[in-house]
Order: structure tokens, then C-alpha cells, then sequence
């Protein structure tokens, strides 16, 4: 991995730290915008309680002064022939039938209500697993990206992958949390159809429950029992190879076919992980493999481009066709290729016909993006987000969406853009709108000469899984200057 690649990478995990935890900070306040909506709520709801009602209280004192006026303080009215015995009996049923009605629409709303604090609790708890989830698969997917690179590289990726662990662990221990989500994260993925799915189960329990030889065999099997049921696999389709120490740590593979059930299952909505995290006491699960050699390489230096007029560069005049959108030469960016594919030929014969489009690394869901041509999942969604993509790449290099970083050392400036392939279709249920960055005064000025102004967003719907075949990145494009970027001649656009 070349080192200005590496310092792009370290710079992109900080980077999505501090969106990931603006992200947080925004579920918090939303979560607790609900719940104190949902307070308001509750105590409408509970002002329709008898006991607990001056609302209630007031409708039912009324009516049992008004009945018990008609009944007991006005015995002429039951004597008289207007108020006769059988009129009593039936206001006797009615009086009954009434306040049965009130309370069962009181039991509805309270059951209603507490459905809606249980949802949201679960949302806010998935939201919360989420962040530090993502931040623990940025820094698996560098780890899988460094392999091949200098072992400095390496031991760096390796180093900050254990040091997010700990933290996750002592932010669980701190934070005693008995429905706490588990993260899932995706090591390098073979085809799950033929080869089998690495598993690795972080427990919460005591190591010397599995030690012991006599309970060492009844505690696997029951374990066994227990996941494939929660996974919804055959019991013979999960193997557990070996236990270790640190808490206990389970090792295992799911048999082919099953891996791709599993992985669907692990793809879900976060918030749906919750069963496993809590009626197995989980704290993380990893699938795939993460004893990685130099085989294993997802960087593929073959297809590395410098995009330049210059004798080493790679440069076309006007555009090419992408699937019906042109795509231009991104000149002054280098892309360091990512192998989504084994061979060039799978490639074309998958991709070859997708638009080509952008994003910057500044987003949500930036990693996601990056992850998804690589773990294999069955992708990468945001619940109430889309996903921002353009044409140009000039567009995806505004500051918004892709900071400029740089390096004291060398003085030199990044920056990093992803490089994707997007199938037409989900253009064509997105939407594609206008540019949102210029100033109302500026709206003439024009961003990309390549392009208009009304078709530089793509907004691709995310609220389902975007998966690899329908999204994927490809390319991991670095902009390298000596000079801040705001300076250079395609970034005068900024200043307005």
C-alpha cells in the first residue's frame, strides 16, 4: 500500500469518527425528542384513567351522581311509571357496558403506547450499536485493504483494529447494558455457497464453562443447538472448531450453503440483532476470515491510474458511455483500484454496463459504500437516509462532502473520493436534482464544464439494502497538491 494511500485511510477512519459521532448526537437528541413526545403521549393516555383522571373522574362522578340521583336519591322516578324497573336494569347494563369500554380503549392506548417506548428503545439502542459497528469495520476493511502493503502499514491497521476492540469492550463494561447490540463485523468473505463461513462468537461468559472436560461436550452441543435455531440453519450446518480464553471466544464455520443464509440474517436491520446479542449474551461477532496474506490482496495495483496528460498518465478527450451517462476523465486524481472481482472479464461481465459516479468520504455512509464491493453482505442501508452520489467528481471534492487533509511531514494536501459503479435502475427510482452547495446569488455560476448544474446529485434511495449488485466501490480516488485545493482552478466553484 503506498504511504500517501495509508495516510488518506488513517485520515479517512478519524474523519468518519467524527461523522459517526455527529450522527450519534443527532439519534440522541431525535430518540429523546420521541420519548418526550411519547411522555406527552403516555400521560394523555393515562389522564383517561379513572383512579388517575380528574378527566375521567370528573365524566364518572357525573355519571354516577346523575344514575345514582335517578336510582337512589329519587325513588319516585323508579316508582313512577317514567322510570320503570326494567329502565333501571337496562341503565344498570349500559352504566356496566360504558365503563368497560373505557377502560379496554385505556388498556388499547396504554398497550399502544408502550409498543412505540419499546420500538423506540430498540431503534435508539440499534442506532447507538451502529456507530461503534461501523467504526469497528472501517478499521477491519483497511486491515483487509493493507494486505500486501509494507508490514508497517500493516502493524498500523492491525494496531488500531485492537485498539477500537478494547475500547468497545470498556465502553460495555462501563456501560452494564443487558439489550446492548452486538457488533457484526465482515472480514474477507469467500463464496458461501461452496466454501465454508468462518465464525467467531465473543460470549460474555466465563472461560472455565467451557474448560471443564465433562461439560465441555453438553455445553457445545447446546450452544450448537441454540445459534443454528436462532440462525434458522440445519443443526449440522454450524461446526464449532475450537473455545479460547478472553471471556470465551467461540470458534466455528457454517457448512456450505448455509453461509448465505447467515449472512442475510447478519444483514438485517441492526435493531433485529438484538435476540441474539441478548438470549446469547454476545459482544461481538465476526465473520470471514482475518488471518490474511498476501494472497487475500483486495488492492489491485494493475488497474492503479494516474490521471494525467502526462507520459505515465492515463488521459481520453470528451467522454465514454457508461450504461447511457458519460464518464470523463478525472484528471489530477489517482485511483487506487479495489478487486470486487476475481478477474477483469467478471468484472466487465457484471459491471461493465453501471454508471460510473462518486462520493465524497464525508458522509454517513461513506464506509458502508467502501464495505460494500468487499464484505460480501447483502449490503449497506440507513434507515431514513439515501445515499449521495455524482457524476462528478468535482462535485463529490467539495470540503461538505470531502475534507482536505495535510500532512505536517511532507506539507503535501489530500484528498480522498470513492469511485463507484451504480446500476441504472436504481438511478432511474432515485431522484437526480440539482446542486445544493452554491450561494442563491451564484446559482449561474456553472460547477463542472463537463456537466450542467441540474443533474449533479443522485439520491438513490437506502431505506433496503444496497448491495454489491447494485452499488459497489471500485476505486479509491486521491487528489495529492502542494497547494490547498481551494487555490486550484476547478476548485473556484467554493468560493461561491
Amino acid at each position: 500500500m503506498d504511504d500517501d494511500l495509508a495516510f488518506c485511510l488513517q485520515r479517512f477512519v478519524k474523519e468518519q469518527k467524527i461523522v459517526l459521532e455527529s450522527t450519534r448526537v443527532e439519534q440522541e437528541k431525535t430518540y429523546h425528542a420521541a420519548v418526550h413526545e411519547n411522555k406527552k403521549v403516555d400521560h394523555e393516555i393515562h389522564s383517561s384513567q379513572g383512579d388517575q383522571s380528574e378527566t375521567l373522574a370528573t365524566i364518572l362522578e357525573f355519571m354516577s351522581k346523575t344514575i345514582d340521583k335517578g336510582y337512589k336519591n329519587s325513588e319516585r322516578y323508579i316508582q313512577s311509571s317514567t322510570w320503570s324497573r326494567e329502565q333501571k336494569f337496562w341503565t344498570d347494563i349500559l352504566y356496566n357496558e360504558f365503563l368497560q369500554k373505557i377502560h379496554s380503549y385505556d388498556r388499547e392506548q396504554r398497550e399502544k403506547n408502550e409498543k412505540i417506548r419499546h420500538k423506540l428503545e430498540r431503534r435508539h439502542r440499534a442506532d447507538q450499536a451502529r456507530v461503534h459497528r461501523d467504526i469497528l469495520q472501517l478499521v477491519t476493511t483497511l486491515r483487509i485493504l493493507a494486505v500486501g502493503s509494507s508490514k508497517k502499514n500493516q502493524d498500523a491497521f492491525q494496531k488500531c483494529f485492537m485498539d477500537e476492540q478494547k475500547l468497545d469492550r470498556n465502553r460495555r463494561q462501563t456501560n452494564k447494558d443487558g439489550d446492548a447490540i452486538a457488533p457484526v463485523i465482515f472480514g474477507s468473505i469467500d463464496d458461501t455457497s461452496t466454501q465454508p463461513l468462518p465464525i467467531t462468537v465473543t460470549l460474555d461468559e466465563d472461560f472455565e464453562n467451557w474448560k471443564e472436560s465433562d461439560n465441555s461436550a453438553t455445553k457445545k452441543a447446546a450452544y450448537i443447538t441454540q445459534i443454528c435455531k436462532q440462525l434458522n440453519i440445519p443443526r449440522d450446518a454450524f461446526i464449532i472448531e475450537r473455545v479460547e480464553s478472553g471471556s470465551a471466544i467461540v470458534f466455528g464455520v457454517v457448512c456450505p450453503p448455509y453461509g448465505k443464509l447467515v449472512m442475510k440474517y447478519f444483514s438485517v436491520d441492526d435493531a433485529e440483532l438484538g435476540n441474539l446479542s441478548r438470549h446469547g449474551k454476545i459482544t461481538m461477532i465476526t465473520l470471514g476470515r482475518f488471518g490474511l496474506n498476501v494472497k487475500d490482496q483486495v488492492l489491485f495495483p494493475r488497474w492503479n491510474r494516474v490521471y494525467s496528460c502526462g507520459p505515465e498518465g492515463t488521459y481520453w478527450t470528451g467522454s465514454l458511455n457508461r450504461a447511457g451517462k458519460p464518464y470523463y476523465c478525472p484528471v489530477g486524481w489517482t485511483r487506487f483500484a479495489i478487486k470486487v472481482t476475481k478477474t477483469q472479464e467478471e468484472f466487465d461481465q457484471l459491471y461493465g454496463d453501471y454508471h460510473v459516479a462518486y462520493h465524497g468520504t464525508k458522509s454517513a455512509v461513506a464506509s458502508d459504500i467502501l464495505n460494500n464491493g468487499l464484505q460480501g453482505s447483502e449490503g449497506c442501508y440507513r434507515e431514513g437516509l439515501n445515499i449521495y452520489l455524482s457524476p462528478s467528481i468535482e462535485y463529490s471534492a467539495h470540503p461538505r462532502y470531502a475534507t482536505p487533509w495535510q500532512q505536517k511531514e511532507t506539507g503535501k494536501y489530500y484528498q480522498m473520493v470513492l469511485q463507484c459503479r451504480v446500476n441504472p435502475r436504481l438511478v432511474e427510482v432515485g431522484l437526480i436534482e440539482s446542486e445544493t452547495l452554491l450561494a442563491k446569488n451564484a446559482k449561474t455560476f456553472q460547477i463542472d464544464p463537463n456537466f450542467s448544474n441540474d443533474e449533479l446529485e443522485w439520491i438513490l434511495p437506502a431505506d433496503k439494502p444496497v448491495g454489491r449488485h447494485d452499488l459497489i466501490c471500485y476505486g479509491l480516488m486521491i487528489r495529492i497538491t502542494y497547494d490547498d485545493p481551494v487555490s486550484l482552478p476547478s476548485s473556484k466553484w467554493w468560493k461561491h
